[in-house]
């Protein structure tokens, strides 16, 4: 003996909750998918930000370098003035203060070059340890060139925008 049951119910979609369901799940997959292109994005941007960072630590270490060179060639005058007699000691103290001042910043300025050089590495997925830029400054870039009166379909290309407005129309289906 074979026995063969078939049941099947079918409601109608009478107030249209069935495809307001739906229009709701696509778009919440839709906010989903603007969400992982607004992560991408952001990573981007923050790569981008730690690359700039380092350039200006390095372009900062340098200027503190050149500094700390120029004042010691002007201490090496005041120097001979005070052993001439044509300088107080005071100018001497000044100078010698103003060095110390300039080489006290630049173990700072390392530091935050070397920490912004590990954050870059670990947002590229690297070992931080010999992870290094090999640009030194900020001249071999270019800045984009930004025409006035941009559409505003930029802003619609936006994914974080485009996903507000996908949580938006779920929203406005689930009710």
């Amino acid at each position: 003996a074979f026995g063969l049951t078939f049941g099947a119910t079918y409601e109608l979609d009478f107030w249209g909750l069935a495809r307001n369901n739906l229009r709701a799940a696509n778009e919440a997959l839709k906010s989903a998918r603007f969400a992982q292109q607004v992560v991408a994005l952001t990573v981007t941007a923050n790569v981008a930000d730690q690359y700039l960072n380092i350039l200006a630590l390095r372009r900062r270490i340098a200027i503190a370098n050149e500094n700390i060179a120029a004042i010691n060639g002007i201490l090496d005058v005041i120097k001979l003035k005070v052993s001439a007699v044509a300088s107080s000691r005071l100018d001497l103290a000044q100078e010698e203060a103003q060095v110390e001042s300039v080489e006290a910043q630049l173990p700072g300025l390392e530091e935050q070059e070397l920490e912004a050089r590990f954050a870059l590495a670990l947002l590229l997925g690297r070992a931080p340890e010999n992870f290094d830029v090999q640009a030194r400054n900020l001249d071999a870039l270019k800045a984009p060139v930004v025409a006035p009166g941009l559409p505003s379909e930029l802003l619609l290309r936006r994914p974080d925008v485009a996903q507000a407005e996908a949580n938006l129309a779920a929203a406005h289906a689930n009710v």
